[in-house]
């Protein structure tokens, strides 16, 4: 298993997230979450779908603190975000999910 990775993963996705976080351009906020989209899918393919125990992934995901970080970043602006932007936050969502 790759769980040497996830520290990698998660200062990579918090970094990234705090990078552009203030920013309120829709163009650049959108893009920001469909790159978060790909780090999560990466992270999955890399670090969840290998795994054949369902309580070890189960354990690597309940000891993950980046989602929490990102549904929280999601959810403080929803309201001010451009249509666009909010539908690539509720797909980075549902790719979390």
């Amino acid at each position: 298993m790759a769980s040497h990775h996830i520290p990698r993963y998660e200062i990579l996705i918090k970094s990234f997230l705090n990078t552009f976080a203030n920013i309120k351009d829709e163009g650049l906020k959108r893009d920001g979450f469909k790159i978060l989209r790909y780090y999560m899918t990466c992270f999955y393919l890399e670090i969840i779908a290998p795994v054949t125990d369902i309580k070890q992934k189960e354990d690597i995901l309940l000891n993950m603190t980046v989602m929490c970080d990102i549904t929280d970043a999601i959810s403080s602006d929803m309201d001010n975000y451009h249509e666009s932007v909010k539908e690539e936050a509720q797909l980075l969502l549902i790719c979390m999910v």
